[in-house]
């Protein structure tokens, strides 16, 4: 089965240095996933776009403080 596959991955939204940062955790072996965006709502557009690939849950650790921008 490919590591990319694995049930137990999720999706991390989280804010650092003023940006919002997506990772995968576990990082998968693979290509980089990962991303540092400007605002919120790219953030949380390539988060779904993960999720609607992959099926992982989104974990948003922001509460919501990038839905404004």
């Amino acid at each position: 089965m490919s590591d990319l596959l694995r049930a137990d991955r999720r999706i991390v939204i989280s804010r650092e240095a003023g940006r919002f940062c997506v990772r995968i955790d576990p990082a998968p072996d693979g290509p980089d996933l990962s991303g540092a965006f400007a605002t919120y709502r790219i953030a949380r557009g390539h988060a779904g776009g993960l999720r609607m690939v992959h099926r992982w849950p989104i974990i948003d650790q922001t509460c919501g403080e990038g839905l404004n921008k």
